[in-house]
């Protein structure tokens, strides 16, 4: 797995259980995690955007991407947390952001204002929602949530893709989720 950069100077650190394959990863749910070493304030508060493919339809109170730190920063994909409740952070939040009735395929929330926040499954958008603020120097972890200096809300789903970056528009949230599916079939394992 690797996050694209200018620079090249992110890479993934991966610890605890998981599986590799050409499938993806499938992290264990109780120690896999990978560090992206990308901190929450790469980018200005109100100009971001993460996204997952999952192949794993699983509700449980997970983390598919994440950081927090208590009056920082709270970035981060619960996707189906509980019941069909997901809850995409990008910079806080409180409520329920989407209905998410099976958490295989590709998820997507971009923030390109101050405030408001679009989050997609499978390249329909499912809600637009006030974000709060707060970013902070507290990396991204994959598979897990980095929560005050380690790991925590481990994921037991298989993924096959994550972004950060910038803040998209509603126009480069579609071609980037219709990219991604395609590669995806291209390589045989879309849900």
């Amino acid at each position: 797995l690797y996050l694209c950069d200018a620079d090249g100077a992110y890479r993934v650190t991966f610890a605890g259980g998981m599986t590799h394959s050409s499938n993806g990863i499938h992290f264990d749910g109780t120690t896999g995690y990978g560090d992206t070493h990308l901190d929450d304030n790469f980018t200005a508060e109100g100009n971001k955007h993460l996204s997952v493919y999952s192949r794993t339809d699983y509700t449980g109170t997970v983390c598919s991407i994440g950081t927090f730190q208590a009056g920082i920063a709270s970035t981060m994909f619960l996707i189906k947390y509980a019941s069909n409740d997901g809850y995409f952070r990008l910079s806080w939040g409180s409520s329920p952001d989407a209905t998410i009735t099976n958490s295989k395929g590709y998820f997507l929330a971009s923030r390109d204002s101050s405030t408001s926040c679009e989050i997609y499954q499978d390249g329909t958008l499912k809600n637009t929602r006030t974000q709060g603020t707060g970013t902070g120097a507290i990396p991204y972890y994959i598979g897990a949530n980095y929560n005050a200096g380690s790991a925590a809300s481990f994921s037991p789903r298989e993924y096959c893709f994550w972004s950060v970056g910038t803040g998209l528009s509603s126009t480069q949230c579609a071609d980037l989720s219709t990219r991604v599916e395609a590669l995806q079939v291209a390589l045989g394992r879309n849900n």
